[in-house]
């Protein structure tokens, strides 16, 4: 059976230097970065919702303000929920 996930994530970049740009779990830059109440990893944020929908299950958005009530910003955290759909999906 194939699965086809189509990820999209978008943020507004700011200016605040206390929030560094975060692209693909990668700090690139002490800039500013995207606003978002995680680190807005647009590109983490994108490959979350294409592995989930593939696998059937929600958006980003559905999981992060649980996430963020525990204290987790960092989307690299986040990338776990749906890869363990699709490890569960074998």
């Amino acid at each position: 059976m194939v699965r086809v996930g189509f990820g999209t994530d978008s943020h507004r970049f700011t200016r605040s230097s206390r929030k560094p740009l975060v692209l693909g779990g990668v700090r690139v830059g002490d800039t500013g970065g995207l606003l978002a109440n995680s680190d807005g990893d647009v590109i983490l944020h994108a490959l979350f919702n294409a592995l989930s929908q593939a696998c059937g299950g929600d958006s980003i958005g559905v999981y992060a303000d649980p996430l963020l009530e525990q204290g987790v910003t960092d989307s690299r955290s986040y990338l776990k929920i749906p890869l363990g759909m699709v490890r569960d999906l074998g």
